[in-house]
């Protein structure tokens, strides 16, 4: 139960961290690579959802009631969660490469941003 508060908190971080993004004083939404941050957006927030939906779970007793195996279930959905992180942070990845000497400005929270998926 521990990891999906971590995993929530890490959500919740990555999520400020790439809706505060700007590009040149604009907002990421306005940068050629914007649909993959979108999709990274999309992803935090599955994750975020899921994270608390799992710890309501947990905290009633209806995991006690359901004949599910919880652990199996935990495992599947972390590890889905975990595989979007690196993928979507991996397309982060290709727009600073990709867009990095047409952007001047990269602040070093797009690189944590871009870090920070491999961390979950």
């Amino acid at each position: 139960m521990n990891y999906e508060i971590s995993f929530a908190l890490i959500s919740v971080a990555a999520l400020l961290c790439v809706t505060s993004t700007t590009f040149d004083g604009q907002s990421y939404l306005m940068n050629p690579g914007a649909w993959r941050f979108r999709v990274f957006i999309f992803t935090s927030v599955v994750s975020i959802l899921t994270s608390f939906l799992l710890l309501m779970a947990h905290a009633s007793t209806i995991h006690r009631m359901m004949p599910i195996d919880w652990l199996l279930l935990d495992i599947g959905i972390s590890g889905v969660l975990t595989f979007l992180y690196l993928v979507t942070t991996a397309m982060i990845g290709a727009v600073y490469h990709e867009y990095s000497n047409k952007l001047r400005v990269w602040l070093d929270r797009n690189i944590l941003l871009a870090g920070m998926g491999y961390e979950t």
